[in-house]
């Protein structure tokens, strides 16, 4: 581990920034499910990683932040809400690996289908099989170098067990 917690995120946004799940804009197929908040009692959103949150100060109207649930080091993990299409090079990284994550598993990344994405997305039923081996491959680096951040390794690790809780890797 030698890199900053924003070195780490800044490599893993860059190795995702053209890397789709598919090799057309797979929101054709589902109307864009995961780019918008359905407007239910709790906001559907990407959870921001350690650090990502700065890039968002200030971006205007097309998003909103809040705090999740879910806590890192003492403080709640900010979740990003769309309510307008966002500008694509700013998309924040859970929403370029997605439907996948990038699990960690002992020191290993695993790029797998995240089961968060079972209720919208409808790329999640053809598993990894049905996603480009490029994305898939885009996830895992990005995942490796997120590795290279003690910060962002251990935020990898509490969210491979939060999702990990609803699905036995």
């Amino acid at each position: 581990m030698c890199k900053t917690a924003l070195e780490a995120l800044k490599e893993a946004l860059g190795l995702l920034e053209s890397a789709t799940p598919l090799r057309f804009d797979c929101g054709q197929l589902c109307a864009k499910a995961c780019c918008r908040d359905d407007g239910g009692d709790e906001p559907n959103g990407m959870l921001l990683f350690p650090g990502e949150e700065a890039f968002y100060a200030g971006q205007g109207t097309w998003m909103e932040m809040y705090d999740s649930e879910l806590c890192f080091k003492g403080e709640p993990v900010k979740l990003l809400v769309c309510h307008l299409p966002c500008p694509r090079s700013l998309r924040p990284l859970s929403c370029r690996v997605f439907p996948l994550f990038p699990y960690l598993k002992g020191e290993k990344i695993m790029p797998k289908m995240d089961l968060r994405a079972a209720p919208l997305c409808p790329l999640y039923s053809s598993d990894e099989a049905g996603l480009s081996p490029e994305f898939i491959a885009a996830v895992k680096q990005a995942g490796e170098a997120l590795m290279q951040s003690g910060t962002q390794k251990a935020f990898l690790a509490l969210l491979s067990a939060h999702i990990g809780e609803y699905w036995f890797l």
